[in-house]
């Protein structure tokens, strides 16, 4: 009986022996098996990672345009209702201050003129009669109440006269327009001149329509200042920090990063990076695609200048360890989850919502999760709990791997 129970105690701690290798094994992440053989025929080649540096060399080119501030743009406006007759100057064309842009047509401003002239015509009389008044009061003539009189209907008189040209102000009609209006002949033109230097953006009305009192007739730009707006994906946004230097092929000073938009562009999915350059206006015009060189925060290096690639023969001279990491560098970057990696942008795979790079294997190649920080059209800069410096990645060949990855049942 004890013999007996002894055995069943046996079987029952070999079963749960069993039962827990059988977990360890099934939690070891899939190697993806690859013979020499495949690897040579799909032309696999790998590379160690080499750890990212904190320099400022790095650099990423971004597309965008040229555009207005907010604080340049004018909006030239009709300051009384009335008909647009014709427009005097091309969109984008250079306009100088109180260049005449447009003339349109107002029945209300032939009331206004008529308006001022009949108050200018009080002032005037009612200032001829002080006048008079005060030379017949000088000479004991007349009583000092007659005086008096006189002198309020003239101030009265020159206080109409100074609400008509206040109100013409107000309306936007220039001082020249308002003296005038004041004196000479009645007229339904009214002249629309530019507020200050700069250029005609476009016109937002056209000869022959009705504008109401203050409707929108042009945009303007102030001269001199433009901005540029580039377009960054967000892993380029992430390494790209406001005061970052920029450069634009055609324009001799360096611009810098001013700021970036907090959200992505719906249609385009990229973030809009705003930047100034001294001088644009020398070099670039309104509403221009340009190619601007931003550096960015970590250090990529330059196309061509990773780790040379091993191929088959190699792997034959050398037979690969567990990883193929060296020990220093392993005892270096190990344990550091924070640790950053630069690999060429080839090296990426994404399958079933991972992204992954391939670590070289005794029997293959084993994906390893990775979080990209930055991105250029050649390197990438990544980190990941499961890599090393000195481990040697999948850098060529990699659209063969993952097919043979996804093959497993990855995706």
């Amino acid at each position: 009986m004890t013999f007996e129970k002894a055995h069943r105690r046996a079987a029952v701690a070999l079963t749960l022996l069993a039962a827990l290798a059988g977990v360890a094994v099934a939690a070891e992440p899939a190697v993806v098996a690859i013979s020499p053989a495949q690897r040579e025929r799909a032309q696999i080649r790998t590379a160690p990672l080499q750890p990212a540096t904190a320099a400022t060399g790095s650099e990423a080119r971004l597309d965008g345009r040229v555009v207005a501030p907010a604080s340049a743009q004018l909006v030239l406006s009709t300051p009384l209702a009335g008909v647009l007759q014709s427009v005097e100057a091309e969109p984008l064309q250079a306009v100088g201050r109180q260049a005449l842009l447009a003339r349109v047509a107002s029945p209300d401003l032939l009331a206004h003129q008529r308006e001022l002239r009949a108050a200018a015509l009080e002032a005037r009389l009612a200032a001829d009669k002080l006048r008079r008044d005060q030379s017949l009061f000088d000479d004991g003539l007349i009583a000092e109440s007659r005086l008096l009189e006189s002198r309020s209907a003239e101030q009265r008189a020159s206080a109409a006269l100074e609400e008509q040209r206040a109100a013409l102000r107000l309306a936007g009609l220039s001082p020249a327009a308002i003296e005038k209006g004041a004196g000479g002949a009645l007229s339904p033109a009214l002249e629309l001149r530019a507020p200050e230097a700069g250029t005609l953006v476009e016109w937002l009305a056209q000869p022959g329509q009705h504008l109401e009192a203050g409707a929108p007739v042009a945009r303007l730009v102030r001269g001199g200042r433009l901005l540029l707006e580039l377009q960054a994906t967000p892993a380029q946004a992430a390494s790209i920090a406001p005061g970052a230097a920029l450069r634009v092929e055609g324009c001799a000073g360096a611009g810098r990063i001013t700021g970036s938009a907090p959200q992505l562009s719906a249609g385009a999915q990229t973030v809009v990076l705003r930047a100034e350059l001294p001088d644009a206006a020398r070099c670039l015009r309104l509403n221009q695609y340009v190619s601007a060189t931003v550096a960015t925060g970590v250090s990529l290096p330059a196309p061509g200048a990773a780790a040379k690639p091993r191929d088959a023969d190699d792997d034959a001279r050398k037979p690969a360890t567990a990883g193929n990491a060296s020990p220093a560098g392993n005892a270096a970057m190990a344990g550091k989850p924070d640790a950053r990696f630069t690999v060429p942008t080839a090296a990426i795979a994404r399958a079933d919502g991972r992204t992954v790079v391939f670590v070289e294997k005794p029997d293959g190649f084993l994906p390893a999760d990775v979080e990209i920080l930055a991105q250029t059209a050649d390197t990438t800069l990544v980190r990941g709990a499961a890599l090393a410096a000195g481990q040697r990645v999948v850098v060529t060949g990699t659209v063969a791997v993952k097919g043979m990855w996804v093959g497993l049942g990855h995706e």
